[in-house]
Parts: C-alpha cells; sequence; structure tokens
C-alpha cells in the first residue's frame, strides 16, 4: 500500500528541490502531485491489526503490541510528514504569488515614471537625448520591455533593475530619482523574498524526502523481523 506511493512522492520532492534551486519565475508556479494518501493509514483497524500480530508471536500479546507500536509511530510520521508537505506547497505559492505582485506593482509604477518623463520633454518639445538621465532610462526600457517578450523576475533583477539601481546612484542628485527610489528598493525586496522563499522550499522538500523514506524503511525493517 505505501512503497510505490512513497517512491513516487520521494521522487517527486527530490526533483522539485532542484529545480527550486533554478532562478527562474517557473519555479515560483510549482505543482506537485500527493502520490502518497494517507487516509489509508488511518482506515487500518488496528485492533486486527494487534490479533494479526499475536498470531504471529503464537499468543504473545505484548510482543505484538510492541512490534506494532513502532510499526504504528512510523506510519504516524508518515501521516505528519505528509500533511506537512501539502502545507509547505500552500503556503509556498500564497507567499510566492504575493511577492510577484508586489514586484510587478512596482515595476509598474517604474515604467509610469519613465512614461511620464518621456510626455514631460515631450511636452517641451526637447530632445531625449539631451537629457542623460532620462535617455539611460528610456534606453533601459526599451531593451526590457519588448512586445510579446516574456518577464521573467530573475533574468529582469540582471538585465533592468541592477542597471537602473547603478543608473539612479550615478544620478542621485537628479530630484526624478527619488520618486524611483521606493519602487526600485520594493522590487528589490521582492526579488529577494522570492530567493529566499526558493532555497527554503528546496531545503525542507530534501528533508521531507529523507524522512519519509527513512520511515518506510524502519517501517519494513520490523515487518521482515515479524
Amino acid at each position: 500500500l505505501l512503497k510505490l506511493p512513497i517512491q513516487r512522492q520521494t521522487k517527486e520532492l527530490d526533483e522539485l528541490s532542484i529545480l527550486l534551486k533554478k532562478e527562474n519565475t517557473e519555479a515560483i508556479k510549482l505543482e506537485i502531485n500527493f502520490s502518497l494518501n494517507t487516509k489509508r493509514i488511518e482506515l487500518i483497524d488496528r485492533n486486527k491489526a494487534v490479533d494479526y500480530f499475536v498470531t504471529k508471536y503464537k499468543g504473545d500479546r505484548k510482543q505484538a503490541r510492541e512490534k506494532l507500536n513502532n510499526i504504528y509511530v512510523g506510519l504516524d510520521i508518515i501521516a505528519f510528514e505528509n500533511k506537512r508537505i501539502e502545507k509547505l506547497f500552500e503556503e509556498y505559492i500564497q507567499q510566492g504569488i504575493s511577492l510577484l505582485e508586489l514586484w510587478k506593482q512596482n515595476l509598474d509604477i517604474i515604467i509610469q515614471y519613465c512614461s511620464d518623463f518621456i510626455i514631460d520633454i515631450e511636452k517641451r518639445e526637447a530632445s531625449i537625448e539631451e537629457d542623460t538621465f532620462i535617455s539611460a532610462f528610456y534606453s533601459l526600457y526599451k531593451n526590457n520591455f519588448k512586445e510579446g517578450s516574456a518577464q521573467d523576475i530573475f533574468i529582469m533583477r540582471d538585465s533592468f533593475h541592477i542597471p537602473l539601481a547603478e543608473l539612479t546612484a550615478k544620478y542621485r542628485t537628479d530630484s526624478r530619482v527619488i520618486e524611483l527610489r521606493s519602487p526600485c528598493y520594493q522590487c528589490f525586496q521582492a526579488i529577494g523574498g522570492i530567493s529566499a522563499l526558493k532555497e527554503d522550499c528546496s531545503i525542507k522538500c530534501s528533508r521531507l524526502s529523507k524522512s519519509l523514506t527513512f520511515q518506510y524503511s524502519k517501517i519494513e525493517k520490523e515487518i521482515s523481523q515479524s
């Protein structure tokens, strides 16, 4: 009842742990198939199980209960770990989506500022090239927001956010830079939060996989020695 589901579950956890170490936005939208159905464990009639082991141990009820208790401890831990997996992924998805939304909202603010700066220059009938700050800002915008291109948060960090941070540092005395500080900071906070979330989830996936494997091996050993 448990061997194949646990093998599938641990395999998926190990694969997810590796995937989460990769820097890409797709890893935020993870899905996991819960191969392990712990309701089977809950439905086992423990009294009948005791009777079975009493027969195995030729009427020694104390020894049967000790053996069965060791097995049930392992089964209970497996059921508990399975619930931890479900909770882990529920929290991961919720937090990941929240951080992505924070990034997108502040990225939209940055883009709007760029648009407003350019409109202001056009109203004054000036040239973008004459304003070195706006010219560099607009160049970053054009290179990163091409029609139909996907926006991966980690690619954007390297190609847009870091260069923009360097640009605003260079023009820190420009009054227009002050307006960009908060959304730029929030974007970096969101990106850092997602990196930390992925790393934490990767570690927990690996630990849960090892725990399931260890508990099942203990149960197998107890049964084989009966």
